[in-house]
């Protein structure tokens, strides 16, 4: 079995008064871009953020260049919320602008069925 490492994605920013954490610094390489990985790791800290915490948001972080991920978190139901604006660097140097995403407790169920069909699919 191939032991690769394929990308990464974290949880990060877990704030237990508010009962929130940010999903983010999500990375995969190329050849698995669009597969079930990115679904299945988003579904498992999903599950883990509302069904174990019991926390009310998740949010998540995307590069307003990274189109693709915007895309796709709007796919699986993240609700656009704004952009952060010149909010950081990227390795780069480069200005980053921050989109924010989020997914309340409320959507959760609608958002976990949407993750499992996509995995279905894939």
């Amino acid at each position: 079995q191939d032991q690769a490492i394929i990308g990464m994605t974290r949880l990060y920013e877990i704030n237990q008064k508010d009962k929130a954490a940010t999903i983010g610094y999500t990375w995969y390489i190329p050849s698995v871009w669009g597969k079930v990985h990115n679904k299945e790791c988003k579904l498992l800290l999903l599950q883990f953020i509302f069904e174990q915490l019991k926390f009310m948001r998740a949010e998540l972080r995307v590069a307003h260049q990274n189109i693709r991920s915007q895309k796709a978190v709007e796919k699986i139901g993240g609700v656009k919320e704004g952009v952060l604006r010149k909010h950081g660097y990227r390795n780069d140097g480069s200005i980053r602008h921050d989109v924010i995403y989020s997914i309340i407790d409320d959507e959760w169920e609608s958002v976990k069925e949407k993750l499992l069909q996509l995995i279905a699919d894939s």
